[in-house]
């Protein structure tokens, strides 16, 4: 008998920075490739941001904490520039954060 077990998540970035700027058909196959099929560590990309220049983008996943993208990064050998914990903040909290009194 198999069990599922539930497994809490966050929200992770990671910062990636390239030499020359990337085409984003190439960025997008990393969605696709086997190494970003993070299942082994519960990692599961949500999005992906290209900056304009083409040389930076930053990821959005979701996964058990950070630790495990990092790993799932290093598994797959993609060099990555950071990657951290991150809240989600919906407009009222960013009204209330930038309320004065």
């Amino acid at each position: 008998m198999k069990f599922e077990t539930h497994v809490e998540v966050i929200n992770v970035i990671g910062e990636l920075s390239f030499d020359v700027p990337i085409a984003p058909e190439e960025l997008a196959k990393l969605q696709c490739s086997d190494g970003w099929c993070f299942g082994s560590r519960r990692v599961r990309l949500l999005g992906l941001f290209l900056a304009r220049d083409r040389k930076r983008a930053v990821l959005l996943f979701q996964a058990p904490d950070a630790e495990s993208v990092r790993q799932a990064f290093r598994q797959t050998q993609t060099h990555f520039d950071d990657i951290w914990p991150c809240a989600t903040l919906d407009a009222g909290t960013q009204r209330s954060a930038c309320s004065t009194g």
